[in-house]
């Protein structure tokens, strides 16, 4: 089931508020609409009723796919530097909905669940886009990281995120945030990194130690960042 509320939206360009249906909860099996508008880029996306202006509602709401065995939740991207406190709240409510308070026949659905913690839409999308690919999450990271090691028109920072958008047999295509352009990488890249585990082993620990399976687990507690790994 899918949850909506309406809830007053202030235009960014003009100032003018309007009250606009959101989601609370999303059950991406029974609306693959709206799983479809997540995927391209079009999911609560509206012209100001004012200005005509763009606008984008990014309030926080819990993403399920019982069939995918997903359970995500998206907080509003301007509170991911307070990630710490906030990733164990997808796993806390996985476990009271899927386990502790379930019926048996629920209970016996929960094992292999892949509960995560995001930060904005286009942060759902790309776990979206790596799940449905059968692409590992937390090494799609690595790759990013690799890449911001070794490009030099790439600056290591929040205000310049690289967020995958598109898979295709032999690319996968990021989205530059901050930049606007984009940046084709081939997928042999990433299997590359697969095969050299061990040099990868100290990051790959940071980023998968809870449900935020992210690069701003760097960006925003540079003092538990992991080690350079070790280069051939």
């Amino acid at each position: 089931m899918s949850t909506f509320a309406l809830r007053p939206r202030r235009c960014l360009a003009c100032g003018v508020s309007s009250e606009r249906e959101v989601a609370v909860s999303l059950n991406g099996e029974r609306r693959p609409d709206l799983r479809a508008a997540i995927l391209d880029g079009s999911f609560q996306r509206y012209p100001c009723p004012s200005c005509g202006a763009p606008c984008r509602v990014q309030d926080p709401f819990v993403y399920l796919h019982f069939a995918r065995k997903e359970w995500i939740t998206c907080f509003s991207p301007e509170r991911e530097p307070d990630w710490a406190r906030l990733e164990c709240e997808p796993m806390e409510d996985w476990r009271e909905g899927m386990v502790t308070f379930a019926p048996p026949l629920v209970r016996d659905l929960s094992a292999g669940f892949r509960v995560r913690a995001v930060f904005g839409v286009d942060a759902l999308r790309e776990k979206l886009l790596c799940f449905e690919h059968g692409l590992d999450d937390a090494w799609l990271e690595l790759l990013k990281l690799q890449l911001h090691r070794e490009r030099a028109d790439l600056t290591f920072s929040p205000r310049q995120r690289l967020r995958l958008y598109a898979v295709e047999s032999d690319t996968l295509w990021f989205g530059v945030t901050g930049a606007n352009r984009t940046l084709g990488v081939a997928r042999e890249a990433l299997l590359a990194l697969q095969e050299d585990p061990i040099a990868w082993l100290t990051p790959m620990e940071h980023l998968t130690r809870g449900p935020y399976v992210d690069l701003g687990r760097i960006m925003f507690a540079p003092e538990s960042a992991p080690q350079e790994q070790a280069t051939a």
